[in-house]
């Protein structure tokens, strides 16, 4: 591109040269001109030497006519040379712009400028295969990387800051999780120590109530998954006078009921509650039976206040307070409490 340049410069330097030329032509043409007009005057009195004049007239003629068709060449020469330096300029002009725009775009590409780079390659010789192979190869790798995203590094600062946070509560979610396991650990090993000591004592308490409220037989409580605490249920098998041992669903009415009342009591051996609600438990038991049963619970009674829903008359006058609904008139039913004595904590 500088040599370009130079070789403009050079033809402009050129053409004026040729433009001063044809200035020093004209001025020449113009002086012989005016020795034309002497030569003519000079001939018309100078008529003795007429034919030397003439003769040295037309030799001065032919060099005007010489001279004029140089000047015409000149001329020619010059609108040539003037119409080639227009073209020159507009290219100059045209390459001007062009480097302007790859500065310019070079500088928006690269952030470099380009003047202050280009010395240094100058001179230098440059494998220009070999350098468009690497421009190729480079502008491969650019269109693998795709458009640049200017807002890249923020996306990035705010995605980061977000990982961290997530990071931040993933820790803390994982800390929770080892805690809570533990934790279950602690409470697993607490819940099948508790069960187990448990099971063990109103199992012992069962085996004990049973042949009291029977009068013989015996009974067991069972783990329904063997060993296995946590997701064990637990079978009642029991085993009345004059019967082998089978499971409880397999009994009468009254002596499932039986067995229940001491399943349930041996609980309350075991950790006795404030207050029991029983709601007709004696309703299949006959009189033997309903007799034992206001046995054990007068036993109980240190232990807890029983509230009971009955039917039966025998169960009715073990209690202290009774509590009952009548119908003096049809439609009205009224609440009747009666105190048998202070000495039964049972109410009916």
């Amino acid at each position: 591109l500088n040599r370009e340049i130079e070789r403009i410069r050079k033809e402009a330097d050129a053409a004026t040269e040729a433009e001063a030329g044809l200035k020093k032509l004209a001025e020449e043409q113009g002086q012989e001109a005016k020795e034309q007009e002497g030569y003519q005057k000079e001939l018309a009195t100078l008529t003795l030497g007429a034919e030397a004049a003439r003769g040295q007239y037309e030799k001065r003629t032919l060099g005007v006519q010489q001279s004029e068709g140089q000047i015409r060449d000149l001329r020619k020469e010059y609108d040539l040379a003037r119409s080639h330096t227009g073209d020159l300029r507009v290219t100059l002009s045209r390459l001007q712009g062009d480097l302007r725009h790859l500065e310019q775009q070079i500088f928006e590409k690269y952030q470099v400028e380009l003047p202050a780079v280009a010395p240094q390659y100058q001179g230098v010789e440059i494998d220009r295969p070999m350098e468009e192979q690497r421009l190729a190869e480079s502008r491969v790798r650019l269109e693998r990387l795709g458009d640049v995203n200017a807002g890249a590094v923020s996306e990035y600062e705010e995605l980061k800051s977000r990982q961290e946070f997530l990071s931040a509560q993933m820790r803390d979610l994982e800390e929770s999780l080892e805690s809570l396991r533990k934790a279950i650990q602690k409470i697993n090993l607490t819940t099948k120590k508790r069960f187990e000591e448990t099971f063990h004592l109103v199992n012992e308490r069962f085996q004990h109530l049973f042949p009291r409220l029977f009068r013989g037989g015996r009974a067991e409580l069972r783990l329904t998954e063997g060993e296995d605490l946590m997701t064990s249920g637990v079978d009642l098998f029991v085993q009345p006078p004059g019967k082998r041992l089978s499971h409880v669903g397999l009994l009468s009415g009254g002596e499932k009921a039986m067995s229940a009342i001491a399943f349930v009591f041996s609980m309350f051996l075991v950790k006795p509650s404030p207050f029991c609600i029983l709601d007709e438990v004696d309703a299949p038991l006959d009189d033997a039976n309903v007799d034992r049963f206001h046995q054990l619970l007068t036993e109980m009674l240190p232990r807890s206040q029983f509230i009971l829903i009955t039917h039966n008359r025998r169960t009715m006058e073990q209690c202290s307070r009774l509590y009952g609904v009548t119908m003096e008139e049809p439609g009205i039913s009224k609440l009747v409490s009666v105190k048998l004595t202070e000495t039964l904590p049972l109410a009916s």
